[in-house]
């Protein structure tokens, strides 16, 4: 069963609000600064783990990649 906690947030702002387990980059930090700002996968996936992502907030982060890794970037353009 799918728990999540505040579908208020976007995606971003979910995986954002945990901590980068690749680069250790603080919450409310993404982890690539400089443009364009990006936050690695597997914050994606700590956030859909702890219910703070949909399925289909996941969805649209997988559709945005074409490369599944842990360390891939995810653009923040394409999960606003």
């Amino acid at each position: 069963m799918e728990t999540v906690t505040d579908q208020s947030l976007s995606p971003r702002q979910a995986a954002q609000a945990e901590l980068c387990s690749v680069c250790w980059a603080a919450p409310g930090t993404p982890c690539q600064r400089r443009s364009p700002e990006a936050d690695h996968l597997a914050r994606y996936l700590s956030a859909y783990q702890h219910g703070e992502i949909t399925k289909a907030g996941m969805a649209a982060v997988f559709e945005a990649v074409q490369v599944v890794t842990r360390h891939r970037l995810v653009n923040a353009e394409v999960t606003k």
